[in-house]
């Protein structure tokens, strides 16, 4: 992949963050590959539905207060961004990896957070609010409804 496509995707992503366009569904759906895999650190086995996907992509800055991309980095088909937040009294920091296709579409994407009290604090708001979006709080669930 050019290194120009991952700048301007890392740029992509902090303008939805800034601009909230996050809060549209429709704005994630040109940037996913028609197979994704999103790996969260809340469970093992990869999320691969888009619909769940684009849902955990406009929860997740609404469900950590004060969401803002701090730095990236391109290597390769990889951008890294690292991000920082908070969700109740516990502060955090994490890491999202995208796998970028060459035409700029996120094909997988893995999340680190830590501490282990701010991940389990915001794994608890991440499961109201997809019981809010999809009736369900689990991937598995939203499965045997579709």
């Amino acid at each position: 992949m050019d290194h120009a496509i991952g700048e301007n995707f890392a740029a992509s992503m902090r303008s939805k963050i800034e601009s909230k366009a996050f809060l549209d569904p429709g704005s994630f759906q040109d940037m996913l590959a028609d197979e994704v895999k999103l790996f969260t650190p809340r469970f093992w086995s990869p999320i691969t539905d888009r619909n769940w996907m684009i849902g955990i992509l406009c929860m997740v800055p609404q469900a950590i207060e004060n969401f803002t991309y701090e730095r990236h980095w391109v290597a390769g088909s990889e951008v890294f961004m690292e991000f920082t937040g908070n969700v109740g009294k516990y502060s955090l920091q994490g890491l999202d990896i995208f796998t970028i296709e060459d035409d700029g579409k996120i094909k997988e994407l893995t999340v680190m957070v830590r501490p282990p009290n701010a991940l389990e604090a915001l794994g608890a708001v991440e499961d109201k609010m997809l019981k809010e979006l999809f009736g369900v709080a689990t991937q598995a669930e939203f499965k045997e409804q579709a």
